[in-house]
């Protein structure tokens, strides 16, 4: 694996060569007194000395990632002493940086340890870089993405720390790359990169079909024998449907007493019953 060393300055090439020492001796059995449960005391014992070695042996990647579990099962400040200096070693000085700041703001810290960390996270200050990117054009529903994290949109728009080197940010529209550009950070210097975001294509509903309409064929009267026959039939029924119609309606005009009015014949509503 090849590794890449970012330490600058006298200052910072000291820190590296003791770190991983000075947190060692940090880890006394006093230091773990106040965890009342020996198995993951012994399983944080176990992944921090599994990462000093890998740190010894320059595999900065895989002791992040024992020192990050340890620090999981017990936050001792000396882990997180060790896994700052593991970051650093890969460039990775933000969260390097965050991790000296757990040390400093733990009571438990030694004071050897404290003053370490002081210095280095001064130092690391004066490298970190900073970057602002801003957005034009059309930006609703969009989120900038720089390397594989998002950036919340607090900080679009203002200079935040960002690690030295080459950065690509991504705008998001939809899960969809809509615009992206590519910045240098260097060592404690700040740095700009705008995304032009285009407008959002505008949904162009497609013309309705117009419903097709199906002439009715009307069909004339056969001139054919037997058409008289058929009229006639027709007359005779329509004839006593009308006359059964009027005597019905008689019936009800006769056995309805004087005074009521007759029902409406027809009406679907029902009637206002009162008791």
């Amino acid at each position: 694996m090849r590794r890449r060393a970012f330490a600058t300055g006298r200052s910072g090439a000291r820190w590296m060569a003791v770190a991983i020492g000075i947190a060692t001796l940090a880890i006394t059995p006093r230091a773990w007194a106040q965890d009342e449960d020996p198995e993951r005391m012994a399983m944080a014992r176990s992944l921090f000395q599994e990462g000093v070695e890998l740190a010894r042996r320059e595999s900065y990647e895989e002791a992040t990632d024992r020192f990050r579990r340890a620090y999981a099962i017990r936050p001792a400040p000396a882990i997180a002493f060790n896994l700052a200096s593991a970051l650093v070693h890969r460039g990775l000085l933000v969260e390097g940086s965050e991790a000296l700041q757990r040390v400093l703001r733990d009571p438990t810290t030694p004071a050897e340890l404290r003053s370490s960390a002081e210095a280095q996270h001064a130092d690391i200050a004066r490298r970190l870089g900073r970057l602002t990117v801003r957005v034009e054009g059309d930006a609703s529903d969009v989120r900038v993405r720089v390397g594989t994290r998002d950036l919340p949109s607090e900080a679009i728009g203002v200079a935040v720390p960002f690690d030295p080197g080459s950065h690509e940010a991504v705008a998001i529209r939809d899960g969809e790359d809509v615009a992206r550009a590519q910045v240098e950070v260097g060592e404690g210097q700040a740095a700009e990169v705008v995304l032009d975001v285009p407008a959002r294509a505008e949904r162009v509903e497609a013309p309705r079909a117009a419903l097709a309409v199906t002439p009715v064929e009307t069909t004339e009267p056969s001139d054919r024998g037997g058409g008289d026959d058929t009229w006639m039939w027709v007359g005779i029924v329509g004839g006593a449907v009308v006359a059964i119609g009027v005597g019905v309606t008689l019936a009800i005009v006769m056995t309805t007493p004087s005074g009521e009015e007759a029902p409406s014949i027809g009406n679907a509503m029902p009637g206002v019953i009162e008791w």
